[in-house]
């Protein structure tokens, strides 16, 4: 009814499994996300906002607009190696990012947009045109 000996797919299971229990074991498992720490000030003539992004080089960060919609996308992917016990090795590739949003009020000058990206800190200044009240005569 029962065979004494485990199939050989079994055996290769677990083998593969305690393999890789071994060479991944100093690998961290758990990568926090986190939203970066974000500041938005508001002057007479735009909204300056800086976002802590260290560790980022510019190609790694996106700021489009869209359908009056402001975003910031990044992404990272770093590679590092492990060893392992036995001088077997493995590269971990980890692959983060994040996305904020914002909608622009009206007035916003988004041809005028500009920003910058220093010391691991993103500086976007959007200017804006302040409207007074505007009073439409009815006829």
């Amino acid at each position: 009814m029962f065979n004494e000996f485990p199939s050989e797919a079994l055996v290769n299971d677990l083998l593969e499994e305690m393999w890789v229990e071994a060479m991944f074991a100093q690998i961290p498992a758990f990568i926090p996300v986190t939203e970066p720490a974000v500041n938005i000030d508001k002057t007479e003539s735009s909204i300056d906002i800086q976002m802590s992004l260290p560790g980022l080089s510019r190609s790694d960060i996106d700021v489009t607009v869209e359908n009056g919609v402001l975003t910031v996308s990044t992404e990272d992917c770093r590679g590092e190696d492990y060893r392992g016990e036995n001088a077997s090795s493995v590269t971990a590739w980890t692959s983060h990012g994040t996305t904020s949003a914002w909608a622009l009020p009206v007035g916003v000058q988004i041809h005028q947009i500009t920003t910058r990206y220093v010391a691991g800190v993103l500086e976007v200044s959007i200017p804006f045109e302040t409207t007074g009240l505007l009073t439409i005569p009815v006829e």
